[in-house]
């Protein structure tokens, strides 16, 4: 979420780079100056009457140390305190209405770059490796699997629905062989330090990540006494949150830290045949890292359809232009 200081000050900022992602600032952001105003307003409110019932309550110890009649400064601090909590209720509804509206606003677009209404905009920045070439017709990894007995989506919905897959022999240790290369070489080669989180976060988490409120349709909820947990939808989330509310010491940075974790999450694609690579379980490797002087967390994350080694390596893999431009 952004920080609302910096919206109230760079509103025309804001609303430029929203309208950059295809946003129209004014559905988003909706009235947010007069509720900032507002709130404001009502906060400075309970201030000024609260520092008005603690002189009337000074004058009232003094009348009664003398033994004169308090009765009048006592009913105006019955009224003071009837408008005090007037003015913090109207405050904390303002507030409730600023985070819904600062929590709706996506990440704003870089200056480097490019804006645009589709990929069609993207600017190639670069390009590696070769494309590779058939002298037949490939066919999709999910039609490969099934006909080589190593995944089965017929069973993986009767156990659960769409969107899901059964690995079997091969497929099966095919994944687990991927996840501990991946963790054995980012922690021997790479200095990052292997973490086992908890599967299930607080919605706390989940808006520290962004995933809340706007994806809250696409998530397993579990409710949880007065609260709500979350199956995690991505290793990202835990990672990103280890260090929440924390001001760590700067010996330690940067710290590096990742995590395996099979993402749980509802994609609402459609596409028809999509099923496996769109599915709601499947292994993410993320690495977060704590800088010092940016003072963010960068997350990378590396899913399905990439050679890791290339990834985590820099080597020229699979034939991929990587684009500039505006993301969804």
């Amino acid at each position: 979420m952004l920080d609302l200081n910096f919206v109230r000050d760079n509103l025309p900022l804001v609303e430029e780079k929203l309208r950059q992602r295809g946003i129209n600032p004014a559905e988003l952001l909706k009235d947010f100056t007069a509720i900032d105003a507002e709130r404001r307003q009502a906060i400075t409110a309970a201030e000024t009457l609260q520092a008005r019932r603690n002189r009337a309550s000074e004058e009232i110890a003094k009348l009664k140390k003398t033994g004169q009649d308090a009765s009048a400064q006592i009913n105006e601090t019955k009224e003071l305190r009837e408008q005090i909590q007037d003015s913090e209720k109207k405050a904390a509804e303002q507030e409730v209405r600023l985070r819904e509206l600062l929590t709706a606003i996506p990440n704003l677009p870089h200056a480097s770059v490019p804006a645009g209404k589709s990929a069609d905009d993207n600017v190639e920045a670069r390009r590696w490796g070769t494309p590779p070439k058939f002298d037949f017709t490939p066919k999709p990894h999910w039609e490969l699997g099934e006909e080589l007995g190593i995944l089965d989506l017929e069973r993986a919905a009767k156990l659960t629905g769409a969107r899901f897959a059964v690995y079997w022999a091969l497929g099966a240790r095919l994944e687990r062989a991927l996840a501990n290369f991946m963790l054995d070489l980012h922690t021997k080669e790479q200095g990052y330090t292997e973490v086992l989180p908890p599967f299930l976060v607080n919605s706390e988490s989940m808006y520290g990540t962004g995933q809340l409120p706007k994806f809250a349709q696409d998530l397993f909820r579990v409710p949880h006494g007065d609260k709500d947990l979350w199956l995690i939808p991505t290793a990202e989330v835990p990672v990103t949150n280890l260090y929440r509310d924390e001001i760590l010491d700067g010996a330690r940075l940067p710290t590096r830290d990742q995590r395996l974790r099979h993402r749980e999450s509802v994609d609402q694609a459609q596409a028809p045949t999509a099923h496996v690579e769109r599915r709601a379980f499947f292994p993410d490797l993320q690495l977060g890292m704590e800088l010092r002087r940016e003072r963010r967390i960068v997350v990378m994350r590396f899913a399905g359809g990439h050679d890791p080694i290339d990834l985590v390596r820099g080597d020229a893999g699979s034939s991929q232009s990587i684009p500039r431009g505006r993301r969804a």
